[in-house]
């Protein structure tokens, strides 16, 4: 044991009882490569300025409980059974750095922090734990939580609920090396719950499992998305992808140079994402595809517009497949009925025009449907017409009535049309094939002429 001015050194010692760290006439403590066997319990001191713990074994739990904490705790590269915090007014700076939390117990939260108020900085970094924090209030200096947030069981890697965050949060789940693979199964789920942010959230992931998730929160400011120091090689920053549920946004939400898996929103007030030219996205359901369309919208970018136009329709169509489906196992043939019309719908908006983003497509799709008509017309309605549906059928039908497939593709013509210019008999089947060909032909040429117009508004 060491003295040295205003600090107490303690290093290379071992403690096999439970310890109390109370303070003394020194104003700053400092623990280096000490072994605690039981828990340690710091409380409130008068003169105590900081308590350091340096690389540091803590084979039981660290807590503070029921307290006033006018002092800086720092642990720096410690390993610790658990860590907790409990119905405490901090109001000087709490720092774990480098430190391993819970590496042994899978079956208990290593960090719980619950019922807290932190008025100065507040940071995790660089650490590996899982992480509970519940019913606390952050004033207005930083907090950073940054490390591998390990899932453990059922419990959530990162789980906030029912915070106030008044200062800037900095969430930075770090990327899982190969060897910390090998030995055990990392995740990150990050869940942000029922909590109130009042300054900006930016979240910097690198490679994670799992997903991150804002449920029934209220954001007042932006929340930023950035890439990492590393991306050459990662496939997905957030594997799991980013869903946000009945959350209340009044900022921005901006995905920076980033790779999701997915993006979902759902039922959310005021959601408004800016992505980069750079964001990669690999599926979303059609309320978030519909939020980045307006998006882009706003901004005056009709490619972005456009790419999400179309990507919308896509997961819209998807979504209600998938409820038609259930609905047949569930024998509601009404709804059944309801989903299979939009289905039709979807899928024909599809094949004609790409939802409205290409005039090819709505071309080949007039083209063709009035040709597959024409045929049908004339097989119909030509009485010398003998060869049926053989190929010398279609030949015979080439050669007398080529010449007056584009006069059939006026809708406006009349049914006598038929009779005076093909000279083919009208009877029923005629005349129901000549009106579906009417409707195929001006819902083709309003797609074709809506594709031409897809820079418009």
């Amino acid at each position: 044991m060491n003295i040295y001015q205003d600090t107490l050194y303690i290093e290379n010692e071992a403690f096999t009882n439970k310890k109390i760290i109370k303070g003394s006439h020194h104003k700053h403590i400092r623990y280096t490569k000490c072994i605690f066997k039981e828990e340690v319990k710091i409380v409130a001191s008068m003169y105590l300025e900081s308590i350091t713990f340096e690389l540091c074994f803590i084979d039981k739990q660290v807590f503070i409980e029921n307290d006033c904490i006018n002092f800086q705790i720092t642990f720096d590269g410690c390993h610790i059974e658990r860590t907790t915090f409990n119905e405490v007014e901090f109001e000087e700076e709490i720092i774990l750095k480098s430190c391993f939390i819970n590496r042994k117990n899978n079956d208990v939260i290593g960090l719980s922090i619950k019922n807290c108020d932190f008025q100065n900085k507040f940071e995790v970094s660089g650490t590996i734990c899982n992480a509970e924090i519940f019913n606390c209030s952050f004033r207005e200096q930083n907090v950073i939580l940054s490390g591998i947030f390990q899932m453990y069981q059922h419990y959530s890697a990162l789980l906030i609920q029912e915070c106030y965050f008044h200062s800037h949060l900095f969430i930075f789940p770090q990327e899982i090396t190969k060897s910390e693979k090998d030995t055990q199964v990392i995740q990150a789920n990050i869940s942000l719950e029922n909590s109130v942010f009042h300054k900006r959230v930016d979240i910097i992931p690198q490679e994670c499992e799992g997903e991150l998730r804002f449920i029934n929160s209220i954001v007042h400011s932006n929340i930023k998305f950035i890439k990492g120091n590393k991306q050459e090689g990662i496939e997905y920053n957030l594997k799991g992808g980013v869903f946000f549920g009945g959350t209340k946004f009044e900022g921005i939400i901006s995905f920076v140079d980033l790779r999701l898996k997915s993006l979902k929103v759902i039922h959310c007030l005021g959601c408004h994402i800016q992505a980069g030219d750079s964001f990669l996205l690999d599926e979303a359901n059609s309320a978030t595809y519909r939020v980045l369309k307006k998006s882009a919208l706003d901004l005056n970018s009709q490619d972005d517009y456009l790419k999400y136009k179309k990507k919308e329709y896509q997961a819209l169509e998807k979504e209600k497949r998938k409820k038609l489906v259930e609905s047949f196992k569930r024998k509601s043939f009404r709804i059944a009925w309801q989903n299979s019309i939009d289905v039709f719908i979807l899928f024909l908006n599809k094949v004609s025009s790409k939802h409205g983003t290409s005039w090819s497509h709505s071309l080949v799709f007039l083209i063709i449907t009035s040709y597959i008509l024409f045929n049908l017309l004339i097989f119909f309605g030509d009485k010398n017409l003998s060869y049926s549906w053989s190929f010398e059928g279609f030949i015979y039908i080439y050669e007398k009535y080529a010449n007056k497939f584009w006069l059939f593709f006026n809708p406006g013509h009349k049914i006598t049309f038929l009779r005076d210019q093909l000279n083919l008999e009208i009877n029923g089947y005629t005349g129901f094939i000549d009106t579906i060909a009417r409707v195929c032909i001006i819902y083709g040429s309003f797609q074709f002429t809506m594709s031409f117009r897809k820079f418009n508004k």
